[in-house]
């Protein structure tokens, strides 16, 4: 870990002036002949946060599930768990909140099972 932590930091600079130019680049690539923003569709923009936060609500579930296996391990080896625990529950029902977001955003209703299994 210390020699992967030491590549890191020789790396670190070349890999920062690649992040900033391609993020300076990307503005420049998405200009259209037209001048037109988001090349006249109107939907762009929506399908686009849609599209975020169906992906920030996956990222979420599995950060949670990954925080409860860590602390899992944690609490195998005997080391402290109770905040990975707790951190990927809170993470999981976060990603729980926003799917039901995502639903709502969809125009799906989300249907509750009340017969209980009769």
């Amino acid at each position: 870990m210390i020699q992967l932590a030491a590549l890191l930091r020789v790396v670190e600079p070349a890999l920062l002036l690649i992040t900033a130019t391609i993020l300076m680049a990307v503005p420049a690539l998405a200009q259209q002949p037209g001048g037109d923003i988001f090349g006249g569709n109107d939907q762009v923009l929506g399908n686009g946060v849609r599209e975020a936060i169906r992906w920030g609500r996956n990222l979420l579930f599995l950060l949670g599930v990954g925080g409860v296996g860590w602390g899992i391990i944690n609490y195998m080896t005997e080391k402290a768990y109770l905040k990975q625990m707790i951190g990927g529950g809170l993470a999981m029902s976060l990603g729980g909140i926003a799917s039901l977001i995502y639903s709502f955003s969809q125009g799906n209703a989300v249907n509750l099972n009340t017969d209980l299994g009769n």
